[in-house]
Order: C-alpha cells, then sequence, then structure tokens
C-alpha cells in the first residue's frame, strides 16, 4: 500500500495495482480539488476506508473491486459511498460485470481525467442526495410544505414514518417499538371492544379514532389528548435517530382532522426548531395568510409587486418572487417559478445565519441558470429571489440587482 496524503479525513481512495497509472490518475484528482489515499490492492483500499470516515468517494481498477466482495464490504459499514470502476477494455460485459460487483459507474483505461472528474461530481451530487439529515429538520420541512404523504426515516437498522396530513402529524411508526393500540387507549376500553373496533376499521377504511368515538368508546376531547402524547413520546424516539436518511412521498393519507397535530400542539417549543425559514414553492398561490399590519396595505403590496417587475426588467432575469421570510410565503412573482429544491437550500442557508451576522446576498450557480436570494433593507423581513439564464445575464447584472434591493 502506497499512502500518500496526511490528510485524515481523506475524501477519495484511489486503489489500482498499477503504480504508473495510480501515480497519474491521483495527480490529476488532486489537482481538481480531491484529498486522494493511494492504494495498490482492494484490502488496502479497505484498511484505509476503515481509518477514513470522511472518505466517500472510491476510484477502483475492476479486478480490484472484484475481489473479497470489496463493494458489499464497504456498503455494509452504513456509509454512503460511491464507487467509480476503472475497467481495462471498455466492453460490454465488463462494464456490466463491474456494475454487477457494486460500481455505480465506470471509466474505461486509459482513463480520460476530465471525464473521471465530471463522473465524481455526479457522485458527489448523488451522495448528497441521500445524505443524512437531523430528523427533527426533515419532519420540520415536510409539515411546512402543507402537503400529505410519508415521511420514511432510516438511520441503521431502525425504520420510523410519519404519516402527514396537510402540514399536520397524524401517526408515527417505528421499526423498533410496534403500535399496540392497548398501550394507547389504555385499559377504559375492554379488549374485546378493540378487537371489534380493529374489525370495522379493516373493513370500512375508516380511522380507529373516529370509531371509538362514534361507538361511545372514548370522548374525543380525552382520545385526542391520549394521542397527542403518544405521538409526542413517538417523536421523541425519532429524535434520537440524530440523523437519518429521509425520504417524503406525497401521497393521500385517511386520518380525520380533528386527530391531526402541529408540532406545537405536541407540546414542542419555538426553541425546538431550526432557525431556518420553511422551504417555499413558489409554484404555490400568492398567500398573505397570517400576515397583518402594515405588511397587509395595498401600498405595502404595490411596493413588492414593482420590485418583482423591476427584477423581471432585468436582462438574463427569467423568474422573480418576494418571499416573507418568517413564513417562506411568496407574497408576489412573476415569470418561470424558482427551483423548489434550490429555493429550500437558500433559504435554509439563510435561516441558520449566524446572530449578529445577516447574510445580504446568497448564491447558487448551475451550469445554465443561477438563482439569486436577497435581502431587502426596505420592505423588513422580505427576501427577493430571481432565476437568471446564464447565457443571457451581463457583466452589469449584480449591480442592477443591487440597485433594486436597495429601492
Amino acid at each position: 500500500m502506497g499512502v500518500t496524503s496526511e490528510n485524515a479525513s481523506a475524501a477519495l481512495i484511489l486503489v489500482d495495482p498499477e503504480r504508473t497509472t495510480r501515480s497519474f490518475v491521483a495527480k490529476a484528482l488532486r489537482r481538481a480539488g480531491h484529498h486522494v489515499e493511494e492504494c495498490d490492492t482492494a484490502e488496502a483500499g479497505l484498511s484505509v476506508f476503515d481509518a477514513q470516515p470522511g472518505a466517500r468517494l472510491l476510484v477502483v481498477d475492476a479486478e480490484a473491486l472484484a475481489e473479497a466482495d470489496f463493494a458489499a464490504r464497504l456498503r455494509a459499514t452504513g456509509r454512503a459511498v460511491y464507487i467509480i470502476a476503472m475497467t481495462r477494455n471498455g466492453t460490454r460485459d465488463e462494464t456490466l460485470d463491474a456494475l454487477d460487483a457494486g460500481a455505480d459507474d465506470t471509466v474505461n483505461r486509459p482513463v480520460d481525467h476530465m471525464e473521471l472528474v465530471g463522473r465524481l461530481k455526479t457522485g458527489l451530487r448523488t451522495l448528497e442526495l441521500h445524505a443524512p439529515r437531523r430528523v427533527f429538520d426533515a419532519l420540520e420541512e415536510v409539515l411546512d410544505s402543507g402537503e400529505s404523504g410519508e415521511l420514511t426515516l432510516r438511520a441503521g437498522g431502525v425504520f420510523g414514518r410519519a404519516h402527514v396530513v396537510r402540514g399536520r402529524l397524524a401517526w408515527v411508526q417505528l421499526s423498533s417499538n410496534p403500535v399496540s393500540l392497548p398501550d394507547l387507549v389504555g385499559p377504559s376500553v375492554p379488549a374485546e371492544d378493540l378487537r371489534a373496533v380493529l374489525e370495522d376499521c379493516r373493513a370500512s377504511g375508516r380511522n380507529f379514532a373516529t370509531v371509538l368515538v362514534e361507538w361511545g368508546l372514548a370522548e374525543q376531547a380525552t382520545l385526542r389528548q391520549q394521542i397527542a402524547r403518544w405521538l409526542r413520546a413517538r417523536v421523541d424516539t425519532l429524535e434520537e435517530m440524530k440523523h437519518a436518511e429521509a425520504v417524503f412521498v406525497p401521497g393521500t393519507q385517511r386520518y380525520p382532522p380533528e386527530f391531526t397535530y402541529t408540532l406545537a400542539e405536541l407540546g414542542y417549543d419555538a426553541h425546538h426548531s431550526s432557525s431556518r425559514p420553511p422551504v417555499t414553492d413558489t409554484d404555490f398561490d400568492v398567500s398573505l395568510n397570517g400576515i397583518t399590519g402594515l405588511w397587509s396595505t395595498p401600498d405595502w403590496l404595490s411596493s413588492l409587486g414593482d420590485l418583482v417587475q423591476g427584477a423581471m426588467a432585468l436582462q438574463g432575469v427569467t423568474g422573480a418572487a418576494v418571499l416573507h421570510a418568517p413564513t417562506g410565503q411568496t407574497l408576489a412573482r412573476d415569470g418561470e417559478a424558482l427551483d423548489r429544491d434550490v429555493l429550500g437550500t437558500l433559504l435554509r442557508t439563510w435561516g441558520a445565519s449566524a446572530e449578529g451576522d445577516p447574510m445580504e446576498w446568497l448564491t447558487v450557480r448551475g451550469s445554465s441558470v443561477t438563482h439569486h436570494l436577497v435581502e431587502l433593507p426596505s420592505h423588513a423581513a422580505c427576501l427577493l429571489a430571481v432565476r437568471v439564464l446564464r447565457s443571457e445575464a451581463t457583466e452589469s447584472l449584480n449591480d442592477a440587482l443591487d440597485a433594486l434591493r436597495l429601492r
């Protein structure tokens, strides 16, 4: 094994038995900004991987990848990794063999360094999409969206599912703690009646809480409190996972609104939440729900509309919106909708800014489109978001946006 980097959190492991090739590839990857650990065998690569908790990217000779269940042993650690195999001849069978051995992608020898760097960028994007998140942040984001569906959380061998109805929590399932209806409702409802309730629910598709109330087996207010306490305990258990892979699948959920809850109704104080504004979808209708006082006057709204139109008049701008930072609501918009995922990233970064050091401007630059999020000092708690087509933007665009935001 040849270890050439002293960095304790190397981001990339290169496994290749051919020293000369390995040296040239490693040099190119370092020029591209990667920290590289070089290894000559699969076993050496596994040892370095165990010692380097920051390593997520691997470039591996295809023959070495097939040794000793290399990919399977990497993934058995539970760490997210992206593996690119270097094939010898680039034939169809060789590529399929590498993918069967656990590679996520392949490149052919002799390695085109620019192509490899590009494929590694794809790997990093893929890893970020599946990166573990703080459980409570993921739950808050889903509830903030106002959607219905199921949020699945996974950390190691523990699974959790949160059922959400129009931005309100309805139910939580945990693989480590199966549902027990007798534990939830307590001894006040006889076991025989509970069995009858469950049979009715299976036959009719109705919610058990609705049936319990209709049959006079529980009072709605009392049952609502019992479910709230039960859900609170489940959410606490979810949060003990700390970080988890989170996937939200929108869909219809059959829960009566009287048995759904906000986090505040479950007893979570404001300090429990992160400071970020909620993720906003600029496809949503412009809304003033919950916004009162000076912020909802006609003159104020008209000035926001003027800002959006001013942004749309700038060359290269294809979409613009004004957001209410505390709630994430869209107050004025025009043109193409901003990308929801990009906007969510900008808002979360904005909300996480240090106390006493507020942000003024954030930018996410893609290959063809740039998104800007800028503060509006003359419009309290408002942010201007714009979508810019890079091929049409002029060098003076940033100055024009700066002048616009300071109106």
